[in-house]
């Protein structure tokens, strides 16, 4: 699942945009415009729906898969055939060339 680095960016990026504006408010002396101050509300609601994200996250058994292991995905593993290698024309002569294989009809039919 790619739900937990994109929530951490999310929570990540909201935190530093509402920190610095909070820290332009009442650090530095501006003032904020009423539009600001209504600018806001997505950010905090970033903030705590990316928060809840991460929080639910481990209790729901949410992990962060480092491959893809179905077989839709197997042209990207390394050592797998490749629709290039498949389609190579080097081939000896009295050997047929390879094959093509297209994509659409060597999916497999759970994808």
């Amino acid at each position: 699942m790619r739900a937990i680095p994109v929530a951490a960016a999310v929570f990540i990026l909201s935190v530093l945009v509402i920190g610095g504006a909070l820290f332009f408010e009442f650090v530095i002396g501006l003032v904020p415009c009423e539009l600001c101050l209504l600018q806001r509300w997505p950010w905090y609601a970033a903030i705590v729906l990316s928060g809840l994200v991460l929080a639910l996250a481990p209790a729901r058994g949410w992990t962060v898969r480092p491959r893809c292991s179905s077989p839709c995905c197997s042209w990207s593993r390394p050592g797998s055939p490749s629709i290039m290698s498949a389609s190579s024309s080097t081939s000896s002569p009295d050997q047929p060339p390879a094959p093509r294989r297209h994509w659409p009809a060597n999916r497999p039919p759970s994808c």
